[in-house]
């Protein structure tokens, strides 16, 4: 099995964003661990951990066309991998998903404020209603490691489930400008 180096897969991470925030007045919120890794300079950053987030609000006044939310699901499957076969604790685990439910929330916050054009609505009702479900599972999954209670876990993955769901409206909208 091959791997990408660190530094392309930020490379071409960086690329992709591109994509998204060129023309558009937007807001990308991110772990600080990328801080030195987010090189691009389209968008109004916004670093959290998860000591932090809702303070780092307060620096923002402003309205933004596109909010972009990265390291959140990828660092959920490596983690939750990585815990399983023992390669991590459960300290760290859980300071992980503590970590990444931060940026979940931070993200909703910005969505929920959104005003987005009439086309736009359905849209951003279901982006509302899978980062909800991606709140859900992280909130259901710290449970389960506090708790160390298995069937909590069910119930986390049920959530990601939903959150596909609503990602699968996402794609099947019919939206063009």
């Amino acid at each position: 099995m091959s791997f990408l180096s660190n530094v392309t897969f930020y490379k071409r991470h960086n690329e992709e964003l591109t994509k998204y925030l060129v023309n558009k007045k937007s807001l990308h919120i991110c772990s600080s661990a990328s801080r030195s890794k987010i090189i691009e300079n389209l968008s109004t950053k916004l670093f959290i951990d998860n000591t932090n987030f809702e303070g780092s609000f307060e620096e923002i006044e402003q309205k933004f066309d596109v909010v972009v939310l990265t390291d959140v699901i990828e660092r959920f499957t490596n983690q939750t991998e990585r815990f399983t076969n023992e390669e991590i604790s459960s300290e760290e685990y859980l300071e992980g998903l503590e970590s990444d439910y931060s940026l979940l929330l931070a993200s909703y916050i910005v969505n929920a404020d959104l005003e987005p054009p009439l086309i736009y609505e359905e849209f951003h009702e279901y982006r509302l209603k899978e980062i909800e479900s991606y709140i859900l599972m992280y909130e259901w999954m710290i449970k389960a490691v506090e708790e160390l209670n298995e069937n909590y876990v069910e119930i986390s993955f049920s959530y990601i489930e939903e959150a596909i769901y609503y990602l699968d409206l996402i794609s099947n909208l019919d939206i063009s400008c």
